[in-house]
């Protein structure tokens, strides 16, 4: 759903039937940190990971590896594929320019994920704290299965992620086109379809259209406001 203001990106494991999960109030915002000519997304975040770039992608990406292997390739090739499966620019996402602006996003690999052993065991996430935006969460917070995110948008233009990227595609669809979950249907195959694994093969020839999504089911929005699994 487009919003007035930008929105509170988070992908999110939920314990059990999905909750709705309401926004706070954001505010579109230039980068504080040296990036005035950058706009982002400014949220009340379910992290707080401090970023300290320690390496770039060939095309420009700044990334925090967190002292973790990241495909720096695998980065720069979902956000191509990314960019090429969203020309032209959709009707229904008019703030977005053609193509990413490499040089306003910050990939930050979170130091703490792990393989979840709950409901959708085998994916990688990481904590964040949604107790603020979720009666269910905040049920779930001490017990063995709470609430993790796979991605989300931290801090205007910092996409948080897991190593293996699952969540990249997705995230990077929040900020550049200011779309909270659920995205419209057309955004589907690029916001949640481009993986690493299959990057490569769509820049090629373009058959990622016909690929799966990402093995994360879709939830209706008549019952939570986000993309979750159980």
């Amino acid at each position: 759903m487009k919003r007035e203001n930008a929105p509170l990106s988070r992908r999110v494991l939920l314990v059990s039937k999905c909750a709705a999960v309401v926004a706070p109030m954001l505010l579109s915002a230039g980068c504080g940190d040296g990036r005035e000519s950058c706009s982002g997304i400014a949220a009340m975040s379910a992290t707080s990971y401090r970023f300290d770039a320690n390496v770039t992608t060939a095309k420009g990406i700044e990334v925090d590896t967190s002292g973790q292997a990241v495909d720096l390739a695998a980065v720069d090739c979902i956000v191509d594929a990314f960019e090429s499966c969203f020309r032209p620019t959709p009707p229904e996402a008019p703030s977005y320019r053609g193509q990413v602006d490499r040089g306003c996003v910050r990939v930050k690999i979170a130091p703490d994920w792990r393989l979840s052993t709950c409901g959708h065991q085998g994916k990688q996430i990481f904590p964040c704290d949604l107790r603020d935006y979720s009666d269910e969460c905040r049920a779930a917070a001490e017990t063995e299965c709470p609430c993790a995110c796979a991605g989300v948008v931290q801090d205007f233009n910092m996409l948080v992620v897991t190593p293996d990227l699952a969540a990249l595609s997705h995230e990077l669809t929040h900020v550049v086109t200011d779309y909270d979950d659920p995205f419209p249907a057309s955004f589907q195959p690029c916001a949640d379809g481009i993986r690493a694994d299959n990057c490569r093969q769509f820049l090629e020839d373009g058959t990622h259209a016909r690929s799966p999504a990402a093995s994360w089911p879709t939830v209706s929005p008549a019952m939570c406001g986000t993309k979750a699994v159980r």
